[in-house]
């Protein structure tokens, strides 16, 4: 009997093959996405991880406003916990390139196996004083090349030669510095404050005899996996930081790696794939795993006969539903498997090699995650195996004399169409039988409605995605920030010294206006009890404030009073607070309670605007300026560059940065997400695809006795195929336009997971991309008919002729 049982089995597989594979293919795509997308965010950050230690990367990064002393690392080198300390010097330059000042940091080279090590990429290390290693990105960038010249100048009134034993060098060779990863970079006090790229040189070239900063290695075992788990390493490193700020001598800063722009910005980009990860994926394996759960049951419906024979020849209902419960595992085993393998290798690589243009992370570790390929397949196997036991016991409470008649089809009753008498009376024949066949068939209707509509929802999310990211950044830079032009100044000084520089900078001729703030980082306390960075802008004139930084919200506009502060939107999500309510600031080492007077639109960061009164009124403190923004008449780059060139000649002046070199860092990390959206809403049409072609088949397969008869009263292929394809085409429509309603509640949802802590998506879709959507299914769906037609060929009408007895 288990030969029998076996080659029975087999016999099905071989008789039902395309069945099979369809099962296989929605299984395999379902599983590659969710495993695929999954795994990504976790490859991101053990690649990171892996680049880091092999370089050593530095877990504190200590600088003072008066240098640091052999002293001072000694001093470090005894603290419980640190590992290692080494001095560094660095100083920013500029080099001329095709008339353009280009900043550069200038740094020591460390030495082999130390802290920060670089990867040489290209040529070898410097051997002398004139010889210098470049950042690979920068050198094809600007069209260098081995052996070239450079000549450092100090970007200001100052004299490099001061600082450096020497100021023209030979490029000997090109390297990656785990310091450098993302073409981001801090602000530089020279030129036009945008660093292009780094070089080293060797130590004795600098002529300071203080260290500029100290780089300090802990013993921390969870270092090793900062990024992959961050809040552990940054718990297990709070004593350590606490030690090292406690043996000051003098104002220093002790600054962790959440602080380095290229590691920091990584992070967060890897957070955000991970966020689009946990919703968009398994959404997107729910609709393929109740796809292949409608297939394994109308498959297990339409055998009903064999089961019956099965029961009759004295099978027990163990091994019935053992026959279709292996014909379910090893469709969706077999589809797993080929999900896994795909999944792992395609997505992963592929959405990191999006980031490669932002982040110079040499090495790729893209391990296989058992996890997920468990979790993923495990899910795949537990939907079409209950499915195919579901469907054998209903089959089985019926004898097999009543199982081995054909079920017999569901009477027509009148539908609400027949009803509007005036639509009703118009319809030909074969429409008014396609209007009772989809609603004879209710399940039909609603399965093929459901899994058509969550795919048209799933791009739709796509697309509602991808506006999201970009409109957001759009938004930003483009009606929020209205300045063109931010700088930061040496100290905070007072009214009297604001209004001097004021008036030199107002002098000249690319500035419009000016307006001085008090800006400095503080924190507060998130819902969930832990704390939230933030920025507290004190502006020195509220009421000017919003032809710099337009406060709004629902757009209506927004000013800053003297009776509260005004935060953004993100942050009052974060901290649960709304307007009337009071928040707690902790500024400058001292806790301030400050009431909420309005909620402002913002996407990225999270700010407090306060009037110079009210700041006054909760501090006890009068407001001195570290900081301006201005709006410039001329916002090109020759012009720009020219400016900071010469705001950098007046005294106090620390650092300026332009609107639009912002914009053009983060757009390129919005590209970035760009492609990884591109890749949700492909994917998403593929399963579209696969999902109708499905439905299609298992409809055409279901009705071929039906078919068989209308052939044989004298309906050509064409008509046949009109009969079947009718029915498809509406269900399609039906099933885009609740897909509509589907992405909308979906786009919401998956937006919101998608966030990072400091950044807010818009939350709209244009209707342009509904569009999209709906007709790309009804593209796929008419693909679909087409390549059917053939199947109309093989329909034998003799079939309808057979006795069901």
């Amino acid at each position: 009997m288990k030969k029998t049982f076996f080659k029975n089995l087999f016999r099905d597989i071989k008789n039902t093959i395309s069945r099979f594979l369809s099962i296989v293919v929605i299984i395999a795509v379902g599983v590659s996405f969710y495993a695929g997308v999954r795994a990504t965010s976790p490859d991101m950050k053990m690649s990171g991880d892996y680049y880091f230690n092999k370089n050593n990367f530095m877990d504190f990064k200590i600088i003072s406003t008066l240098g640091l002393t052999k002293d001072d690392l000694s001093e470090i080198k005894k603290q419980k916990g640190v590992k290692k300390a080494e001095g560094s010097y660095s100083i920013d330059a500029v080099i001329e390139k095709d008339k353009q000042s280009l900043v550069l940091n200038i740094n020591s080279l460390p030495e082999e196996d130390s802290i920060n090590n670089i990867r040489i990429t290209g040529g070898r290390k410097p051997k002398s004083n004139n010889e210098v290693i470049v950042e690979d990105r920068f050198l094809k960038e600007n069209k260098l090349k081995l052996n070239d010249k450079i000549i450092l100048k100090s970007g200001n009134d100052s004299n490099l030669g001061d600082s450096l034993n020497n100021t023209e060098f030979k490029i000997v060779g090109t390297a990656k510095s785990p310091l450098y990863i993302s073409e981001q970079r801090q602000l530089s006090s020279v030129g036009n404050g945008s660093v292009k790229g780094f070089v080293y040189v060797l130590p004795k070239v600098f002529k300071s005899p203080v260290y500029t900063e100290i780089y300090v290695k802990t013993d921390n075992e969870q270092s090793k996996e900062s990024l992959l788990n961050n809040e552990s390493y940054n718990d297990s490193n709070k004593d350590i930081e606490k030690a090292l700020k406690d043996i000051k001598k003098s104002q220093w800063y002790v600054l962790g790696r959440s602080t380095n722009v290229g590691y920091e910005t990584y992070r967060q980009d890897s957070n955000r794939i991970d966020n689009i990860g946990k919703a968009f994926p398994f959404i997107f394996f729910l609709v393929a795993a109740l796809v292949s759960l409608t297939t394994m049951t109308r498959m297990v419906q339409e055998k009903r006969i064999e089961i019956g024979t099965f029961k009759a020849l004295g099978y027990s209902r163990v091994s019935i539903v053992a026959h279709y419960l292996i014909y379910a595992l090893s469709a969706s085993l077999i589809g797993s498997l080929i999900g896994i393998l795909i999944g792992f290798r395609l997505f992963p690589p592929l959405i990191m090699n999006a980031y490669s243009s932002l982040y110079a992370i040499p090495d790729s570790v893209t391990p296989f995650n058992t996890g997920l390929a468990f979790q993923a397949s495990i899910l795949a196997i537990l939907f079409t195996a209950t499915a195919a036991v579901a469907a054998t016991l209903e089959e089985l409470r019926e004898v097999p004399a009543s199982l081995m008649r054909p079920k017999p089809p569901k009477s027509g009753k009148e539908i609400l169409l027949e009803r509007i008498t005036f639509i009703w009376r118009r319809l030909s024949f074969t429409k008014k039988v396609t209007a009772r066949n989809i609603f004879r068939y209710k399940q039909r209707l609603f399965m093929t409605v459901i899994g058509i509509a969550a795919c048209t929802g799933l791009m739709i999310t796509g697309f509602g995605l991808k506006e999201g990211i970009i409109g957001a950044t759009e938004r930003q830079f483009g009606e929020i920030y209205k300045y063109h032009m931010q700088g930061t100044l040496i100290k905070n000084i007072d009214d009297g010294e604001k209004n001097y520089i004021k008036e030199k900078i107002l002098n000249k001729d690319n500035v419009k206006s000016v307006l001085f703030t008090y800006s400095k980082n503080a924190t507060t306390e998130k819902k969930d009890s832990k704390n939230e960075d933030i920025y507290v802008v004190v502006p020195e004139d509220k009421d000017k404030f919003n032809s710099y930084i337009n406060l709004s919200m629902d757009d209506k506009a927004l000013n800053i009073s003297d009776e509260g502060v005004v935060i953004t939107e993100k942050l009052s999500k974060l901290t649960n607070k709304k307007v009337g309510d009071n928040i707690i600031i902790n500024l400058n080492d001292k806790n301030i309670d400050v009431k909420i007077d309005g909620i402002t639109e913002q996407y990225i960061q999270h700010y407090v605007y306060m009037s110079p009164e009210y700041y006054k009124k909760v501090t006890g403190d009068r407001v001195e300026f570290n900081s301006f923004y201005g709006l410039l008449n001329d916002t090109s780059r020759i012009s720009e560059n020219n400016l900071a060139k010469d705001l950098k000649g007046i005294k106090k002046i620390n650092s300026v940065g332009f609107k639009n070199n912002i914009y053009m860092d983060y757009n390129k990390s919005i590209e970035s997400v760009n492609t990884v959206v591109l890749v949700l809403i492909v994917s998403a049409g593929v399963l579209a695809f696969v999902v109708i072609y499905n439905l299609t088949n298992i409809n055409i397969n279901e009705r071929r006795r039906e078919l068989a008869t209308i052939k044989l009263l004298g309906f050509y292929n064409n008509e046949l195929a009109n009969y079947i394809y009718r029915e498809n085409i509406i269900l399609t429509l039906i099933g885009s336009l609740v897909g509509i309603f589907m992405g909308i509640l979906l786009h919401r949802f998956i937006i919101i997971t998608a966030e990072t802590n400091i950044i807010m998506f818009l939350r709209k879709i244009s209707p342009i991309y509904f569009l999209y959507s709906f007709l790309l299914t009804m593209v796929f769906s008419i693909v679909v008919n087409l390549a059917m037609y053939k199947r109309f060929d093989k329909i034998d009408m003799i079939e309808s002729l057979k006795s069901a007895e």
